[in-house]
Formats: C-alpha cells, sequence, structure tokens
C-alpha cells in the first residue's frame, strides 16, 4: 500500500496539563490568548493564567505577579468567518506577543490559526481576503507565531492540523485555510476542560472526531498509519459517547473521547476530510447545524453506498473498528449508535424535516474535499444523499 503521512505538533496529554505544563511550554515567551466567552465564565482563563504567574518573560522579566499574556480575546464566535478573523487580529494587532494561546473547539482554534496568519510580518490586514477568494500564494517568508492549541472539546482535531475552516457568508462559502507553518507548535490535551460540555456538544464533537477516522479511510489520499489511527477511534468512541450522557462528568470517559479525537486530527491531517464533509458545509450555511452533527449523520449512507460500489477491501479499517463485517451491517449498527444518542431530535432543532434537504439549491460538493472520496456522485446525487440519510435517521427512532 502506498502512501505518506506527516506530522509535526508536539503533545503532552493528561488531566490538569493545561496549568501544570503550559508554562514550561511556553518557557520565556509572553502570549496573547484567543477564546470563548464560555471559557472564560468558566474560570478556565483565570486558572491558566494563573498557571503562567512567576515566568521570566522575554517582555518583563522576573516577575511574581506576571504571567506574560498580554490580551486576551475571548469573542470567538461559532464558524468564524474572514471578518470575524481579521476583527480579531486588528484588536489584537497592537500587542507584540511572541505566541498565541488558543483555547477551545474548533472554532477558536480556527480563528487562532487565522489570526496567526495576519501576525505574520509583512501580511496585510486584508490578505485573507486576497488569500482565499482569489488564491493569492503565501510569501515565501511567511512566519506566523506559534500556536499552543489547548481544545476543550473532543471532536476538532484543529490542534493537531495545519488547516482551518474559515467561512464566508457573503459568498456562502467554505475555505481551509492551510499551511505547513499553522501546524500549532504544542497541543495539550487536557480532559478536565471537557467535563462541563452540555449533550448536544459532547454528541456533536464526539460524531466529529468518528467522522474524521472514517472520512479518513474512504479517501483517495489513504495510508497505512491514518487507517490504523482509525480503527482505534471507531473502536472507542461509540461506547464512549454514550457512556458520556450518563456519565458526563466521567474523567477516564472524557479522556477517552479527548484522546480518540486527537487521534481522528492525525488521521485527517494526512488525508483531509472526503465526501460527509462536502455535504455537510451548505447544511451549517443554510441551517446552522453544527458541524459535528453536519458532517456525520450521513456516515451510515455513505458507508452502505460505498460497500455496494464494491470498495469492501478499502473500508476494511472502517468494518475493523465497528466489529462487523459487511457495510450493511456496519451501517445499521451505526445507526443505532445515534438512535442512543438521540441524534434524531439533535437534527430537527434545525432542519424541519428531510425535504427541507430535498429543496435545498446549494453546492454540496466542495472539489477540495469531495475530491478526495472513493465515493463519485453529483450534487444532485449528494443533496438526495443527505435526505436520505435523515429519513433513515427519523424512520429508525430513539
Amino acid at each position: 500500500m502506498a502512501g505518506r503521512y506527516f506530522n509535526s505538533v508536539n503533545i503532552t496529554f493528561g488531566p490538569h496539563t493545561s496549568v501544570s505544563k503550559l508554562a514550561s511550554l511556553l518557557a520565556s515567551r509572553s502570549c496573547i490568548v484567543i477564546t470563548s466567552k464560555g471559557s472564560t465564565a468558566r474560570g478556565v482563563i483565570d486558572t491558566i493564567r494563573d498557571g503562567l504567574k512567576g515566568r521570566t518573560c522575554n517582555a518583563y522579566g522576573d516577575g511574581v505577579d506576571f504571567d506574560g499574556v498580554f490580551a486576551v480575546y475571548d469573542n470567538a464566535p461559532p464558524n468564524p468567518t474572514i471578518d470575524d478573523v481579521t476583527k480579531a487580529a486588528e484588536v489584537m494587532s497592537e500587542h507584540e506577543a511572541d505566541a498565541i494561546i488558543a483555547i477551545g473547539g474548533g472554532s477558536v482554534l480556527d480563528l487562532a490559526k487565522g489570526v496567526a496568519t495576519l501576525r505574520s510580518p509583512g501580511i496585510p490586514a486584508g490578505f485573507l481576503y486576497k488569500h482565499l477568494r482569489h488564491g493569492k500564494a503565501f510569501p515565501l517568508n511567511f512566519s506566523p507565531p506559534p500556536i499552543f492549541a489547548i481544545p476543550t472539546t473532543h471532536g476538532t482535531g484543529s490542534e493537531v492540523t495545519m488547516w482551518a475552516t474559515v467561512w464566508d457568508t457573503e459568498l456562502e462559502r467554505k475555505y481551509s485555510l492551510s499551511h505547513p507553518r499553522l501546524y500549532p507548535e504544542h497541543a495539550v490535551i487536557d480532559p478536565t476542560l471537557t467535563v462541563s460540555c452540555p449533550e448536544e456538544v459532547t454528541v456533536s464533537t464526539g460524531l466529529d472526531a468518528l467522522s474524521h477516522a472514517m472520512e479518513s479511510v474512504w479517501n483517495r489520499n489513504h495510508n497505512p498509519i491514518a487507517d490504523a489511527l482509525a480503527t482505534k477511534v471507531i473502536k472507542v468512541v461509540p461506547d464512549a459517547l454514550i457512556h458520556a450522557l450518563s456519565h458526563p462528568s466521567c474523567l477516564h470517559t472524557r479522556s477517552t473521547l479527548l484522546n480518540a479525537s486527537t487521534l481522528a486530527g492525525m488521521c485527517i491531517s494526512g488525508t483531509k476530510t472526503a465526501i460527509a464533509h462536502s455535504i455537510s458545509y451548505p447544511l451549517t450555511l443554510a441551517f446552522g447545524l453544527p458541524h459535528g452533527l453536519a458532517c456525520s449523520f450521513t456516515l451510515p449512507t455513505v458507508l452502505r453506498r460505498i460497500g455496494q460500489a464494491g470498495s469492501a477491501e478499502r473500508i476494511q479499517p472502517i468494518l475493523d473498528g465497528l466489529g462487523v463485517s459487511t457495510a450493511e451491517e456496519g451501517s445499521d449498527k451505526l445507526l443505532h449508535l445515534f438512535s442512543r444518542l438521540h441524534v434524531g431530535t439533535h437534527l430537527t432543532k434545525y432542519i424541519p424535516h428531510p425535504g427541507s434537504i430535498s429543496k435545498l439549491d446549494a453546492p454540496f460538493l466542495n472539489k477540495d474535499r469531495a475530491g478526495n472520496s472513493m465515493l463519485a456522485m453529483s450534487n444532485d446525487e449528494a443533496r438526495q444523499l443527505a435526505a436520505t440519510a435523515m429519513e433513515d435517521i427519523l424512520k429508525r427512532g430513539e
């Protein structure tokens, strides 16, 4: 089997590592923090800042009370747009910090990568518009500040990838900001930060990790390392998600999900995502469907279709992870999981019924994602696949 794999991110795992290890990882570097209102309200930022006090910092030298944090931007929105990134970078532009700490879910980490891009020397404020809309290249001397990524949900995987999802509401498009120098310098995987995730976030982000693992397998860029990691993720996520709903404060379960999310991020760091993600983008734009739900509810249908197309050998890592022999059995097992996780109820909060998808006039085939898929289809077929997937979930009931 041919293939290629690379990932440059250093990773630290363990409860409370966001406090106990971050100071030594930063060393003497000053920083800014990108986060959300939720992390601030839960006291996460204050706890981390307390842990950073007393360092010898490049900017101020020794200081018992100085934590090396110049400023905190806690206005990160869900699904950040080009305007959101530009605004955040402008707000933080007066602070000449050495590094960026990103604490939050996938949207926070994506926003931080966008801000890092605009903080690279010589990058003008309007660069993202020209780069994402018109293909303007990164300069050869592109050198964004290092990012320390601390995920607070177990689904993004952005802490170990070089890309960020950035949305364009004006043109109704989704872009991927991508450059090897946007790999975070270090990811800190601390499950204590995920125990406060509410049920929908737990389900959505956990299924996002499952989607990343499966999408790396039915992928033209598949490789042996991603396949092995994907099987591991697919094996542990379903039971852990079910347990997390009834025992949300169980640190062992949260650790299992967060570690699986990071492994799934490592899968797609070498393959990118595929058809399920391509189909998800117009649903998030049109209905506000959270990304994890949007990119996962079609998984049973895609798996069945790939099996029917005669690609059983390629999807073997998925079947092994699910503990089944055929794609049909795997599809049925996923639908049973979705029923136990109340996915149908979560879907109908945003999309009234499958007919809403059938009537949606939008591009379901993103060439950068659908082009990676082993399953070829037209835009109409992709739209109908999504409608059928929702129908199957609702028929199964809860």
